[in-house]
């Protein structure tokens, strides 16, 4: 099964590490599934608060919400372990972007692939509306393939 993206199988410029708790393993003694989803929100919040775009603990009016969400297991995880939760930008647009995400286990093997569409929202509205200028700027820089900014 493909997703929307031929995600590029690299480690992407935003880097989150991720310590594995015990209590995220299931039945399997492996990470659950949903854990996967927890871990690439926790990369994508500390990358919007790091570049200086969105912080939740603000309670702002405008921020992202999540569109759709595409995912493929590549590798088990089992705890102990640390993971580094990349994150790029796979497409810039007025009012939307898409993240890219990659996981790594200690060993550098890839254990997991994402893309997640979001619009940026007007929260006491409901409405989408446009990102400002100057956070398509701050994002520039995460963008893997350039032909996918908006102009």
């Amino acid at each position: 099964m493909a997703l929307k993206f031929s995600i590029p199988k690299i480690r992407f410029p935003y880097v989150h590490k991720q310590y594995v708790s015990w209590g995220e393993m299931d039945a399997f003694q492996h990470i659950n599934h949903v854990v996967y989803v927890k871990y690439f929100e926790n990369a994508r919040v500390e990358f919007l608060k790091d570049v200086g775009i969105w912080d939740p603990g603000l309670n702002g009016e405008y921020g992202p919400i999540v569109a759709k969400l595409d995912m493929q297991f590549k590798k088990q995880v089992r705890y102990p372990a640390q993971l580094d939760v990349t994150i790029g930008l796979l497409e810039l647009q007025s009012r939307s972007f898409s993240f890219g995400c990659t996981m790594w286990d200690d060993n550098n093997d890839l254990v997991y692939l994402a893309v997640g569409d979001f619009y940026w929202i007007h929260f006491p509205t409901g409405k989408v509306v446009s990102l400002p200028k100057e956070y398509i700027e701050k994002f520039k820089p995460y963008v893997v393939n350039k032909n996918k900014i908006y102009k």
